[in-house]
């Protein structure tokens, strides 16, 4: 069967509609290809220019008038394909292409992008099986390569994934996405420096796609490169206001870098472009409670426990933060209906207790003395700690939260709260 090279216009508007959850196709390099289709009659410089312009309609038009009274070509067929998808009328795409491998189930192309619309859809069984025909036909195909590279790396399967990308990045070098793609299998192989180097490449072949920042920020605030990675998320969010993600990890790195402020500022535009986004609640109710705004704080440790009620430590920093208030009864309250759910023996029903009667101190006390595991004799000091700090008592207050800070779970609540508050007595974590 005589096969045409697809121009590199069309390979580029297939990438960018037909790669979902990744990042776009490069606005820079495409395959290398003629300017035309041999042997074809269609006015194809019309057609691009018609594309170019950001009328695909148009140009669907001018391609359907051209081929009228003729049979088309299979690659012509499939460039109207493309116009199709460019058009937002996938429905029609899809049922030319399930005619088109039908007709000519030769045609590796034709079928290696209807398994990137079943991908889309969700049928990952359907698109491997094409992406697999593709490739007995055509060892080469970049699109059923990278096709199934994806379908790997979704599996966790990612040397297998890698090999793939690496064959679809040997057959074609121009699509951001691929190397992006490519960069992330790398660095779920814990292969850094080569991660790093896709992405450089990834950003160098489309510098307005955001998520190539998003991923080499993630890239350099696992190096510690806290600097540069912040740079990247701020990037990443010109390009893509609502990119939640992005706030997310520039909210995590800026309250590392001490400030505060603008942490809450993007975790607070994180919820409101997600209110479902639950992981987020804790980490900022925390900040709140650093700030001294317990009513915010409360509201955000109370969502956090009917997020995740198998951590009732978020309910008992909502009751400190109500002791915080000077309300003290309702903090009872809610002690009291806790407690009522806790495992008997358990720290959290210590701290309960002790937080809802402070006369039971010399209890806490010997819990804390008894106590072997470290991580809970640590939560158990800080609720000392902090109902020991409302009454006066700083010193003592402390020592105990020097103990609570020096816990190995830095993503802990009253551990990030309790070296904050070291800092603001004068004293570093571990003195």
């Amino acid at each position: 069967m005589k096969r045409y090279p697809l121009p590199a216009v069309f390979l580029a508007a297939q990438a960018a509609l037909l790669l979902f959850g990744c990042a776009g196709a490069a606005r820079g390099r495409g395959p290398t290809s003629p300017t035309s289709l041999p042997g074809s009659a269609l006015p194809y410089d019309a057609i691009q220019a018609l594309v170019e312009a950001g009328d695909p309609q148009a140009a669907l038009e001018v391609y359907d008038q051209a081929v009228q009274g003729r049979p088309a070509e299979p690659e012509e067929r499939l460039l109207r394909v493309q116009l199709l998808l460019a058009a937002g009328r996938g429905q029609e795409a899809r049922g030319e292409l399930e005619r088109l491998t039908t007709e000519h189930p030769g045609q590796a192309e034709a079928l290696a992008t209807l398994g990137k619309l079943r991908q889309e859809a969700g049928d990952a069984p359907g698109a491997r099986e094409l992406f697999e025909r593709a490739i007995r036909i055509e060892p080469d195909n970049f699109t059923a390569r990278h096709g199934l590279g994806r379908i790997l790396f979704e599996e966790r399967r990612y040397p297998e994934a890698l090999s793939h990308f690496d064959r679809a990045l040997a057959t074609e070098r121009g699509f951001s996405f691929a190397f992006a793609d490519r960069a992330r299998t790398r660095a779920a192989l814990e292969d850094w420096a080569g991660a790093s180097a896709d992405l450089e490449e990834a950003i160098r072949l489309d510098p307005q796609d955001p998520w190539s920042f998003l991923d080499r920020g993630k890239l350099r605030l696992r190096a510690r490169s806290l600097g540069p990675a912040e740079d990247d998320f701020s990037r990443c969010l010109a390009l893509d206001p609502d990119n939640f993600l992005a706030h997310v990890l520039r909210a995590g790195l800026r309250e590392e870098l001490g400030r505060i402020a603008e942490s809450i500022a993007d975790y607070e535009q994180a919820l409101r472009l997600r209110p479902d986004y639950d992981f987020a609640y804790a980490p900022l109710a925390v900040l709140y409670y650093i700030e001294k705004n317990w009513d915010r704080a409360g509201q955000l440790f109370r969502q956090a426990f009917r997020a995740e009620p198998s951590e009732p430590g978020y309910a008992l920093l909502a009751a400190l933060c109500r002791k915080q208030e000077g309300r003290d009864k309702e903090a009872a309250e809610s002690l009291r209906a806790l407690a009522a759910e806790l495992p008997p023996e358990s720290w959290e029903l210590q701290a309960d207790r002790y937080l809802a009667n402070p006369a039971l101190e010399s209890a806490m006390l010997a819990a804390i003395t008894r106590e072997t595991n470290r991580l809970e004799r640590g939560r158990l000091l800080f609720y000392l700690a902090s109902q020991f700090l409302l009454e006066g008592r700083v010193a003592p207050a402390l020592t105990y939260l020097t103990e609570t800070a020096g816990i190995e779970r830095r993503d802990l609540p009253e551990r990030r709260i309790a070296a904050a508050l070291l800092r603001s007595y004068g004293h570093e974590e571990g003195e």
